[in-house]
């Protein structure tokens, strides 16, 4: 059993081979170093094959992809951190419905909150959500996407 959120897309490891029946696979890609990234319409789905892959003993985990994001004119604060998290995944959804939000964390700094992540289990979401960019909320409040950037600070 994993302890991270069951999502879409599973890594299987490289030099794992296997021949299972995993139904309802969407897509599957093999990396250059042979890493597999097997996607699924549902999460159920992706949970069986997650289980089926682990009772074979075949080193797996979920994938996910992590966006970085900046707030534009959208004030945030601890009495307003649960509406406007449910305000962006609501406007996210206007744009993928079937989009999944793993994680969602807003930065603090100075006890304003202007920044965030959010993380996704599919790269086809990632990658549409980086493409548009800029999501308008309310107003002249929106929101700008960015690849995260994982800095190594040794």
């Amino acid at each position: 059993m994993s302890n991270s959120k069951p999502g879409r897309t599973i890594l299987v490891l490289k030099n794992h081979n296997f021949d299972l029946e995993l139904k309802n696979l969407d897509n599957k890609f093999v990396s250059n170093t042979g890493t597999q990234f097997l996607s699924f319409k549902t999460i159920e789905d992706s949970e069986i094959a997650f289980n089926l892959l682990q009772e074979n003993n075949i080193v797996c985990k979920y994938s996910y992809y992590k966006l970085f994001f900046r707030l534009n004119n959208l004030v945030v604060n601890k009495e307003s951190y649960s509406k406007n998290k449910e305000l962006i995944i609501s406007e996210l959804k206007k744009v993928k419905d079937d989009i999944n939000v793993v994680y969602f964390n807003f930065f603090s700094k100075n006890d304003t909150i202007n920044s965030g992540s959010l993380t996704l289990d599919n790269i086809t979401d990632f990658n549409d959500i980086l493409n548009k960019k800029e999501l308008d909320l309310l107003d002249d409040k929106n929101i700008v996407f960015y690849k995260f950037n994982n800095r190594n600070n040794s």
